[in-house]
């Protein structure tokens, strides 16, 4: 169950994106803002090559951005 003042921004990711998963499942806090971070961070710069050498697209797509 995701927390009341969390609603909003998980009905903004997609379902299938993982800090969503992370926000439904009721993950730590910390674990959550830190994948959050990342996501926006390859949503801010798709092109940019990331973490394992990856666009950050291609991250995104591993993250349950693809659709």
């Amino acid at each position: 169950m995701i927390h009341p003042l969390l609603q909003p921004l998980a009905a903004q990711l997609p379902e299938s994106a993982t800090t969503r998963r992370m926000l439904e499942e009721g993950r730590e806090s910390k674990d959550i803002v830190d994948q959050a971070m990342q996501e926006r961070n390859w949503l801010k710069r798709p092109d940019e090559i990331h973490a394992e050498n990856r666009s950050g697209k291609s991250l995104l797509e591993d993250n349950g951005y693809g659709e």
